[in-house]
């Protein structure tokens, strides 16, 4: 993280932790495949990882914040619009839920003619059924 203070520190070389690194993400890429991948050079990599250790400015860093601010907006709005998929375990547990309002009209009326109709109201409305 802070090579200088470091550098007198004998098993420790940066430079070739580099290398490695640089060589097995090659590897690596090189094994995955496909387009931009089995055709990578190590030249490649190695100007991505001196690009990434350059210190940024106040600017990029807002231009970073902004950027990840509006990812998260864009996140939010997609999560509200369809904050779950429907599925088998998803439809079985309101299913469970129906049948516990269900349950929770009858237990709460002592004359269980109002919780009849509220049963029946439910089924009716109901999209899907068992």
């Amino acid at each position: 993280m802070w090579p200088e203070c470091v550098c007198d520190f004998e098993g420790f070389a940066p430079q070739e932790e580099v290398s490695k690194a640089v060589k097995k993400t090659v590897e690596l890429a090189r094994q995955v495949g496909g387009e931009g991948f089995e055709d990578m050079q190590e030249g490649e990599v190695r100007e991505l990882v001196e690009e990434q250790a350059m210190p940024l400015n106040n600017n990029e860093l807002l231009e970073i914040v902004k950027k990840s601010d509006n990812e998260n907006e864009e996140e939010s709005v997609a999560e509200a619009s369809h904050p779950q998929a429907l599925t088998l375990e998803n439809l079985g547990q309101a299913m469970r839920l129906t049948e516990q309002l269900k349950q929770f009209f009858y237990d709460i009326d002592p004359l269980i003619v109002m919780a009849l109709k509220v049963m029946v109201e439910i089924e009716n409305r109901l999209c899907f059924r068992i």
